[in-house]
C-alpha cells in the first residue's frame, strides 16, 4: 500500500484498471503474486517471459549505443525512444541500471554494517573460556564492503565461522558482554 500512496494518481488508476503486471526473477517465487493481490486488492498476474521481458523492452526502445566524447570515450551514451502520455523531447527520465550479480564469499545484513572515522566494521561474537563458563564478547573485525543493496552488504575480511552480530536489544560496542539470543 505504501507505494501506491506515494504513485502518481493517473498510473494508480492505470493500475486499477489493467492490474500488476509482475516481472523479473522474484517474480516467479510461488504464490508471490496471490500475496500481492491479497495486500494490494489488486488484480495481479506474472508476465509470459518474467525472467526476459525487462531486457526485450529495453532492446526495443534502445536506439544507439555511441562511446560519450565529453568522457574521452570512457563512458557510453545509450539513446532510447520511448513514447507515451506526458513523454516530451527534452523530458528528465530516470533510468536504473543494475550490476551483474557476482558470486561473493560473505554476506551480511547491512544492519551488520558500522561504520567510523577508521572505515567499516562488524561486530563479531569471542568466546572466552572462564571457570564460571564462557564468556560472550562483541569483538570489531574491519571489513571491506565490496558491494551492497537494500538489505545486504558483500564483505571482505571475516574468517569462516564468525559469528557477526546482526541485531541486539541494546545498543553494542566492542568489548561489550553479550549474551546470545536463544534460538527455540
Amino acid at each position: 500500500h505504501a507505494v501506491l500512496e506515494r504513485t502518481a494518481p493517473e498510473l494508480v488508476g492505470d493500475i486499477a484498471t489493467n492490474g500488476i503486471l509482475m516481472t523479473g526473477g522474484g517474480s516467479l517465487i510461488y504464490g508471490f503474486d496471490k500475496l500481492i493481490e491479497s495486500k494490494t486488492g489488486i488484480s495481479t498476474r506474472v508476465a509470459d517471459d518474467a525472467i526476459s521481458c525487462v531486457a526485450y523492452g529495453t532492446g526495443k526502445t534502445l536506439e544507439n549505443i555511441a562511446n560519450d566524447p565529453s568522457s574521452g570515450g570512457q563512458n557510453k551514451v545509450l539513446i532510447f525512444r520511448i513514447s507515451g502520455d506526458g513523454v516530451e523531447a527534452g523530458s528528465n527520465l530516470t533510468l536504473s541500471i543494475g550490476q551483474r550479480s557476482a558470486n561473493y564469499d560473505c554476506l551480511v545484513p547491512n544492519s551488520a554494517v558500522r561504520s567510523d572515522t577508521n572505515g567499516s566494521f562488524v561486530l563479531v561474537v569471542t568466546a572466552k573460556n572462564t571457570p564460571l563458563g564462557n564468556r560472550y564478547t562483541a569483538t570489531r573485525v574491519d571489513v571491506n564492503v565490496l558491494a551492497s543493496d537494500d538489505t545486504t552488504s558483500a564483505v571482505s575480511g571475516l574468517a569462516n565461522g564468525d559469528f557477526v552480530i546482526t541485531t541486539s536489544s541494546r545498543p553494542l560496542e566492542a568489548g561489550d558482554q553479550v549474551r546470545l539470543a536463544e534460538n527455540g
